[in-house]
């Protein structure tokens, strides 16, 4: 079972490791949360976050969602590498999806029993989870955490890391035990290259991929027989002490501009964009194609003023705003 958020990274990351679990034989379930993010106070995070939820959650995958597409077109534009929508995944690989607002609302729980998980993974989801939901899989739960830890708890820990000077981000493989925060017994981790020419939301794009991978395998080594306990360590190779943090200010994520390391950059989000599979019962101008367009004027509004972080001059993206 996949407790994932509906955004961009996490349907990378679907796109990423269902076709794996499927040829493995391996019954999934989708759990996806639809909660709108509350509305950050930085522009900076505010910008981002306007992509996220507009292009993403409100417009982009609902489009896609709705449309008619047949399980050949859809496995055939995932052989080709193209991404798709949750609900297109779900209908090509024959995987259950549930939406869920409250993760441990009293039918949630209902729901979680009467499926029987043998194993958990949350991707994306800021929830906290703990008991009685966490013991509901009957081997455990499991979340990727998108830093070293204990070294980078909390919120924005690729960026915390990048800030700090790291070459390479540490996304975490761990196991959910109690309602502890990044805490519990550790699977593994990624390693994923820094590259400053990129900007922070493309990382956390692709950073999950690697223990997604690491997953997979666990999963694997359990359908054999190996016990839980020989898969994990309570020793975690971090040298560097722990520490939890929140969201960066705007002057932290203002300082990280001027050092060259950007949240967002619009002609990535078209490059993303633009690698998404669009049915053929679309018409050609459609959500993506104007966002697309939007984008590429967010663009040539930051070429002229490089360092302004706004969404103003972007109607499409801030219409709606959670």
């Amino acid at each position: 079972m996949l407790w994932v958020k509906r955004d961009m990274q996490a349907v990378i990351g679907l796109n990423h490791v269902l076709p794996k679990l499927h040829e493995r034989g391996v019954n999934v379930t989708l759990m996806v949360n639809d909660n709108i993010p509350k509305r950050c106070s930085s522009p900076y995070l505010q910008q981002m976050q306007s992509f996220e939820c507009n292009a993403m959650i409100k417009d982009v995958l609902p489009m896609l969602d709705e449309s008619s597409f047949t399980k050949h077109e859809i496995r055939d534009a995932i052989s080709q590498g193209k991404f798709c929508s949750m609900k297109m995944l779900s209908a090509a690989y024959g995987v259950p999806l549930h939406n869920v607002k409250k993760s441990h609302s009293p039918e949630s729980l209902a729901l979680v029993k009467s499926l029987q998980p043998d194993v958990m993974l949350n991707l994306r989801n800021t929830v906290i989870y703990k008991p009685p939901l966490i013991n509901l899989a009957s081997v455990g739960m499991f979340n990727i955490h998108s830093g070293e830890l204990p070294t980078y708890k909390g919120l924005m820990a690729a960026w915390r890391a990048v800030m700090a000077g790291d070459s390479h981000l540490r996304p975490t493989l761990h196991l959910i035990e109690d309602a502890g925060i990044d805490v519990g017994a550790m699977v593994g981790m990624g390693k994923f290259k820094v590259d400053l020419r990129k900007s922070f939301f493309w990382h956390s794009c692709f950073l999950y991929l690697e223990p997604l991978d690491l997953f997979v395998r666990t999963v694997e080594k359990i359908q054999s027989g190996t016990d839980l306990s020989t898969l994990v360590t309570s020793e975690h190779p971090g040298t560097r002490g722990s520490h939890y943090y929140s969201l960066p200010s705007n002057a932290d994520l203002e300082e990280g501009v001027r050092n060259g390391f950007r949240l967002f950059d619009p002609m990535e989000m078209v490059a993303l964009l633009q690698s998404f599979h669009i049915p053929q019962s679309l018409p050609t101008k459609n959500k993506v194609s104007d966002m697309i367009s939007d984008l590429k004027d967010m663009a040539i509004d930051e070429r002229k003023e490089p360092r302004k972080a706004t969404t103003e001059h972007s109607p499409l993206l801030m219409e709606n705003y959670g």
